[in-house]
């Protein structure tokens, strides 16, 4: 027996057909979201609300899986588009998060409106997409791989290196206005701030394609779905029951929570928003705190939810119970938007569970009307025809260059380099995946400028900013180089890499010796100093060391590349030029994220000892997305920055 689908004539695409258990996962999301919109967190007696309990961080963690399943499915399923389709599916991924993004912030000046504190999902879920661009053409390991690595360790990353991020709009949810009048702090708020920081739920998003790759039709895989999210969803609960319960770990938080409050258990465990001083805070589970067990926890979740819908949707008889419920899932973002507008009526306010029962009732008797004349729902087939209609005439263009290319080799046959023709349209794919990296310089560059506690003083900051400025242009000239190595097989010169490797170890060391807490405090006395300031000779000798390196480990890279280059002769090696240019970057970048990594772990290691300003707060107000209650929390916030603390113990039925 086979997973069940619709039939044919109603698929999502004229050439297969969708499968229910996904759209079931989605219709699950969809109810969950639904549900801590419409409750409050907490009970009138301070506990959690069985909407908080049951669906509070799960149901958006499944919501962000399916959408990375959806890339997955609609960018060749288990064999990856490559090549020239990959590029045109690139496209037409690119105006379906654009699109998405659109209707977003047009949803938010109904939230705002109304006062919701639903924290919409549409704006960073569209970013997500466009981060996802790079990784179309990758397997199911790596993409895993990925969701794990992030999974872990991108929710503190943020919280050390980004810190605090401002919402630059007037309301709690980003609207068109917003993007207005402040592009550039938008775009840092959908990346690294807000309710869901696209940088850290692009975990979801990864694993969510990686489920894509598999083979979903086959009960084993449904089975070790299930199996497996199971354990890590259990295993993250409990791993973090012990660490907060019997190791401590919840009496060193409360110790440390931000006073103001009453930090009971249940607020600590499901809400603890604010700054606190303890690397304890990472052992909680609260929901959309980031912390990598709850980041286990709810992916966990996702992947049971979906091996668990797939195999109850291979029996008939659970195919014709859930078919209503799949029929919402098909269509889940015109549902998500109407539901948004429906709470923004104020319709029955005063009577939540009728409130919450109309609404779903009402939505999924829509879908199952809508389903009998449509393949999709109203948006889902606005976006999927622009989609569709920017991927072919991508398709188009890229065939159209090829016949050109053809012909005038024909014509004139151009001199080939020594790695041999290389297909142009192919190499075009990790185009979208440069402007994201490029946006990330430019936007966190004038975050820092602008939110810098310096203030005004422009003539002070200018020699810091510059400085971020140009680690971070290294780190993307990195990243830029990890994308050409992911989009096509290329070789290097065997001594290459760990030549790299190792004089950017080297030169990591040596910089860390001189400043083992950082510069930031150095250019600041620097900076101070050529405005009238003390001046402080060791200060300077430090910069001069930094700056040296900079200047001679790039030319000492390329040389010694060069040469090792010049001497390989094997057909399909990458032009000396090119290696000594990803070496020179890849060495300049390993050097810096080396010395990035071991002041942060000093820093946290030696906190007494650090003399900055910018002290480590132990997930100081949470990662944004992390830190902020989710799009599925409908609480009273009193802050405008995107990390909202706490407002006090508003533990009873209270709204905004």
């Amino acid at each position: 027996m086979t997973t069940g689908s619709w039939p044919s004539h109603m698929a999502g695409t004229p050439a297969k057909s969708r499968i229910i258990g996904v759209d079931v996962a989605r219709g699950i999301a969809l109810a969950g979201m639904l549900a801590v919109h419409v409750f409050y967190t907490f009970n009138s007696d301070g506990s959690p609300t069985i909407a908080t309990e049951l669906a509070s961080g799960r149901s958006a963690a499944i919501f962000a899986v399916m959408a990375g399943v959806g890339l997955s499915l609609v960018t060749g399923g288990r064999y990856p588009v490559k090549g020239a389709a990959r590029v045109a599916a690139s496209a037409g991924l690119a105006v379906r998060g654009l699109l998405i993004c659109l209707i977003g912030l047009m949803l938010g000046y109904a939230s705002n409106a109304a006062g919701l504190d639903v924290y919409l999902i549409l704006p960073y879920y569209a970013v997500m997409f466009l981060l996802a661009i790079p990784l179309l053409g990758l397997g199911p390991r790596v993409l895993a791989g990925i969701a794990v690595v992030l999974a872990v360790s991108a929710g503190a990353l943020l919280n050390v290196t980004i810190g605090n991020v401002a919402n630059p709009s007037s309301g709690i949810d980003a609207t068109l206005g917003t993007a207005g009048h402040h592009p550039v702090g938008l775009l840092i708020l959908l990346l690294f701030g807000g309710s869901y920081p696209a940088v850290l739920w692009l975990a979801y998003i990864c694993a969510g394609m990686a489920l894509g790759r598999l083979d979903l039709t086959s009960k084993r895989v449904a089975a070790w779905l299930l199996g497996g999210g199971v354990t890590l969803a259990a295993t993250a609960w409990l791993t973090s029951s012990v660490l907060l319960f019997r190791l401590g770990g919840l009496q060193r938080i409360r110790q440390a929570a931000p006073a103001g409050t009453r930090w009971t258990n249940s607020r600590l465990l499901w809400q603890p928003y604010g700054d606190f001083n303890t690397w304890w805070w990472y052992a909680g589970r609260a929901p959309h705190t980031g912390t990598p067990l709850d980041m286990l926890h709810t992916l966990g979740v996702a992947l049971a939810v979906l091996g668990a819908a797939l195999l109850l949707t291979r029996l008939p008889p659970a195919v014709r119970l859930l078919r209503p419920l799949a029929a919402a899932g098909s269509m889940i973002l015109t549902l998500y938007c109407a539901h948004i507008l429906i709470l923004a009526t104020g319709v029955l306010n005063g009577h939540l569970y009728i409130q919450y029962t109309v609404i779903l009732i009402a939505m999924v008797a829509f879908a199952v009307i809508w389903r009998r004349t449509h393949t999709r729902g109203p948006l889902e087939a606005l976006i999927a025809g622009a989609s569709t209609r920017a991927r072919r005439a991508t398709a188009n263009a890229l065939a159209g260059y090829r016949r050109w290319s053809a012909e005038s080799k024909t014509a004139e046959p151009p001199a080939t380099s020594k790695e041999g023709h290389m297909n142009r349209g192919a190499s075009a794919g990790p185009v979208g995946g440069y402007a994201v990296v490029l946006a990330l310089i430019a936007a966190t560059a004038v975050q820092q400028r602008i939110g810098s506690q310096l203030g005004g003083y422009f003539p002070v900051i200018l020699p810091i900013w510059a400085m971020d400025l140009g680690f971070l242009l290294i780190l993307t000239a990195y990243v830029a180089g990890l994308l050409i190595l992911t989009s096509r097989r290329v070789q290097f010169t065997r001594r290459v890499p760990p030549t790299v490797l190792g004089i950017g170890a080297l030169t990591a060391g040596l910089l860390y010796l001189l400043a083992p807490f950082g510069i930031n405090d150095t250019a600041e006395t620097v900076a101070h100093s050529l405005h009238g300031g003390p001046i402080v000779v060791a200060d300077y000798l430090v910069l001069a060391c930094f700056g040296l390196a900079a200047l001679a480990v790039p030319v000492a890279v390329h040389a010694a590349t060069t040469r090792l280059a010049d001497r390989d002769t094997r057909p399909g090696i990458l032009t000396p030029a090119r290696q000594a240019l990803l070496a020179t970057t890849g060495a300049m970048a390993t050097a810096a994220m080396l010395v990035a990594l071991l002041t942060t772990l000093t820093i946290a290691l030696s906190p007494n000892h650090f003399t900055g300003r910018n002290k480590p707060s132990a997930m100081a107000s949470a990662p944004p997305a992390s830190r902020a209650p989710s799009s599925s929390r409908r609480i009273c916030a009193t802050s405008t920055t995107s990390r909202r603390a706490s407002t006090g113990p508003a533990m009873g039925p209270s709204r905004c």
